[in-house]
């Protein structure tokens, strides 16, 4: 039976980045190694570090504690969702650049 300081993420011990790259390749692996029988073991680490550099970026406070799967999922369902949702923004047309345009 887990514990309920499991199901929440309470602080338990620190945790190396190495260690959190595991349980997030471990997590897709098995989420997506159906979809992705073909891919390679290097993809998933790859997949994993990035994952784990936007997730040490949105969550400063959980880099030295050990989460739950549980909680690391749906930390990560977060995170995925919020890339998801984010719009491909162009940066506006530049406008030619004059002394008589910085003077109006």
């Amino acid at each position: 039976m887990h514990c309920p300081s499991d199901a929440i993420g309470l602080p338990q011990k620190p945790v190396k980045h190495s260690k959190r790259t595991d349980q997030i390749m471990r997590l897709l692996k098995d989420a997506y190694s159906a979809q992705l029988k073909h891919a390679t073991g290097k993809a998933f680490i790859t997949l994993a570090l990035k994952i784990e550099r936007i997730l040490y970026r949105e969550f400063p406070d959980d880099s030295n504690i050990v989460l739950s799967p549980p909680v690391l999922a749906l930390k990560l369902r977060l995170i995925i969702s919020k890339i998801l949702k984010a719009k491909i923004a162009a940066p506006p047309p530049s406008r030619p650049f004059s002394i008589q345009s910085m003077l109006n």
